[in-house]
């Protein structure tokens, strides 16, 4: 950065110091201390060079602060400036608005309908407290293929629960009833290996839900359980008590359709379907979604 290295020119010298100081450290050291010495009363260079700076966001103080406030010399002139150009007066595209007011009405949906509009699929009233509008889209079945992991959780929160109302001692018989068993269609072998494990120790989830569901829910006759395991007289107020809440927390798990689900259209492996909300006017708002994947659905 000496004046000889720079062809005998202080202002290229003090430059090039400037420039090197924003990408080199010891280089942004030097040129402090020159400042320093500057301002003690003691210039390095016999003549004061002229100095340029730059306005812009950037800082070299770790604090970023100088950057942040973006100074500039004379405010009042940039207003001026501003005014005599016309752009205080907001004509055009010449100026910013100071203060803007935004109305907005919120309406819940109240409405769902499965598939297109001509699809024939009834609409039903639908409550955004009670379930994620995504899950009732993309409803399936899924109990008509259970996993062999979902069976075995199942049939192990079952066991928790037996245990949770004083009768745990059930839980041996109710595997013996309702045996997790590998299937030999298993195509993986890391299924094969879960099945192996927990088969005999877990009941199954999906078994042990159709019996309870037809024994505990019947259409016509009085509710009991199941003739099998056998339960005692003293203890089946206590394991029904169980069964009945694990059937309640089965149901609650998933959100399946009454049947086939309307909003899945096949051949194009999507959903569509639309909700209702009440309008400004007292009409109502209708909504449709037609090529509606999966993810978030959100108005």
């Amino acid at each position: 950065a000496s004046t000889e290295l720079q062809g005998g020119d202080e202002l290229a010298a003090v430059t090039w110091l400037q420039r090197a100081a924003h990408v080199r450290e010891g280089a942004s050291r030097l040129e402090r201390t020159l400042l320093y010495a500057q301002a003690l009363g003691s210039p390095p260079m016999a003549t004061e060079p002229i100095r340029w700076a730059r306005l812009e966001p950037r800082t070299r103080d770790k604090s970023l602060a100088p950057g942040l406030e973006a100074r500039v010399h004379d405010p009042l002139w940039l207003l001026g400036r501003q005014w005599q150009f016309g752009e205080l007066t907001a004509d055009g595209d010449l100026g910013s608005a100071v203060v803007a007011q935004l109305t907005a009405q919120i309406a819940p949906l109240t409405g769902y309908r499965p598939g297109h509009p001509d699809g024939g699929a009834a609409a039903q009233a639908y409550d955004v407290a009670a379930r994620p509008l995504e899950t009732l889209v993309e409803a399936e079945d899924v109990r008509a293929a259970p996993t062999a992991r979902a069976r075995a959780r199942a049939g192990q929160h079952f066991e928790r629960l037996l245990a949770a109302h004083g009768v745990g001692h059930y839980a041996p018989a109710y595997r013996t009833a309702y045996p997790l068993q590998p299937g030999a269609e298993v195509p993986d072998a890391a299924s094969r290996r879960f099945l192996a494990l927990v088969a005999g120790r877990v009941p199954d989830g999906s078994r042990l839900h159709a019996d309870l569901a037809a024994a505990l829910r019947p259409s016509v006759r009085t509710p009991s359980l199941p003739a099998t395991p056998p339960v005692d007289a003293a203890d089946a107020d206590a394991v029904r008590a169980a069964a009945e809440a694990w059937l309640s927390w089965s149901d609650a798990l998933v959100t399946e359709p009454a049947g086939a689900n309307p909003a899945w259209i096949g051949d194009r492996m999507e959903y569509a379907f639309g909700v209702a909300a009440p309008g400004p006017d007292g009409a109502g708002l209708t909504l449709e979604a037609e090529e509606y994947t999966d993810g978030e659905l959100d108005w």
